[in-house]
């Protein structure tokens, strides 16, 4: 049984490197922004339907493999933030964020004969008052 992990995130497969256990990265090609939109979607529950939806994406392909899909969302009250990749969207988030409390939702979701669990971390994070000189030097990084 091969453990696939179901993303092309670089991060995610440093992380997972980590293990030291032998793994294959695959993209699972599932659209999540159906997922991170949905209003009707509690925001506390995203991260772990988007990782299951990542998961189930891949089960056809490798259906006698473990299979890990993972995912993170961030979010303050019922507003979700996406990856800002342009600077204009992550000052806009790290303004709304400074002196604010908000949620980091880290789920992962395992699928493999016989095996379908998924595990939700949730972490409460407040960002410092950051003035806006702060903000661009943190984005420049």
């Amino acid at each position: 049984m091969k453990i696939i992990l179901g993303t092309t995130s670089k991060y995610k497969i440093e992380l997972f490197k980590k293990l030291l256990i032998p793994f294959e990265a695959v993209s699972s090609n599932f659209d999540e922004r159906e997922y991170l939109n949905n209003n009707k979607i509690p925001a506390n529950q995203r991260s772990i339907i988007l990782a299951k939806q990542k998961a189930l994406a891949l089960k056809s392909k490798f259906p006698n493999d473990l299979i890990i899909g993972a995912d993170q969302v961030c979010f303050m009250n019922d507003l979700v933030f996406s990856k800002s990749r342009e600077y204009k969207n992550a000052f806009q988030t790290l303004s709304q964020l400074k002196s604010n409390t908000h949620h980091l939702s880290t789920s992962y979701y395992l699928i493999a004969p016989g095996i379908d669990k998924g595990y939700t971390d949730l972490t409460m994070l407040k960002m410092f008052d950051l003035s806006d000189d702060e903000i661009n030097e943190y984005i420049a990084i």
